[in-house]
Formats: structure tokens, C-alpha cells, sequence
């Protein structure tokens, strides 16, 4: 009877180490993600930026070399962030074999689908 005491007192012991360890990667996981989103959104900005100064940009020869490298770097950024987007997808969806996984792995990649597409709109619309 006591060896079963102990034993689950050991068994509770590892269920909230492991509940501590799931809390952790999860906060680690938001803290990349929102980092991911945040970089996304300054190179959506800087694109749009470039492009609302269009006209002036391409009335200066020294405006536009400075353009061409700006623009040179941000697509190289987009590169970047598509890569670790894909990622993320590929390894959200691993592993899934039935409908019901596949539907919540699918609800769970939306933002990430969502960043996918603001940064290919930028890269076709705005440096393209």
C-alpha cells in the first residue's frame, strides 16, 4: 500500500513537471511567433513605404541606387521569412492522418497561411 502512495505521489510529481515543461514551450513557441509577425510586419511597412515614395525615388539617380539596395535587401528579408514560414507549416502539419487533425492543424497554421500571403501580396505588388 505505501509503495502505491509513493508512486503516485512520484506520478503527480512528474505530471506537473511536465505540465511546467508543455507551459514553457508554449510561451517560448508565442515569443517566436509574435517576433516572426512583428518582422513580417516591418518588412510589409518598409516595402510600403518604398512604394509610396515612388515618385520621388525615381526622380533622383542617388534616390534610386539607394532604393535598388533597400528593395534588394527586403525581398532577401521576405526570402527569410518565407522560409521559416514553411517551416512552421511543414511541421504543424507532420504527422496528421484523419480529417479531425488535419481541421485543427489547419485552424492553428491560419496566421501563419495569413503572414505567407501578405508577404508573397508584397513581394508581387509592391517590389515586383
Amino acid at each position: 500500500m505505501a509503495s502505491k502512495v509513493v508512486g503516485q505521489c512520484y506520478t503527480t510529481e512528474i505530471d506537473n513537471k511536465l505540465d511546467s515543461i508543455s507551459r514553457s514551450h508554449d510561451q517560448i513557441r508565442n515569443i517566436q511567433n509574435t517576433a516572426l509577425f512583428s518582422e513580417i510586419h516591418s518588412v510589409i511597412r518598409e516595402t510600403s513605404q518604398i512604394a509610396k515614395y515612388n515618385d520621388e525615388i525615381m526622380s533622383s539617380d542617388d534616390e534610386r541606387k539607394i532604393a535598388r539596395v533597400q528593395v534588394s535587401r527586403l525581398e532577401e528579408n521576405v526570402a527569410k521569412l518565407l522560409d521559416q514560414i514553411d517551416s512552421l507549416i511543414l511541421a504543424e502539419m507532420s504527422g496528421v492522418k484523419k480529417f479531425e487533425g488535419y481541421q485543427q492543424h489547419t485552424e492553428e497554421i491560419l496566421p501563419l497561411v495569413s503572414a505567407q500571403k501578405a508577404l508573397l501580396d508584397t513581394l508581387q505588388d509592391r517590389i515586383g
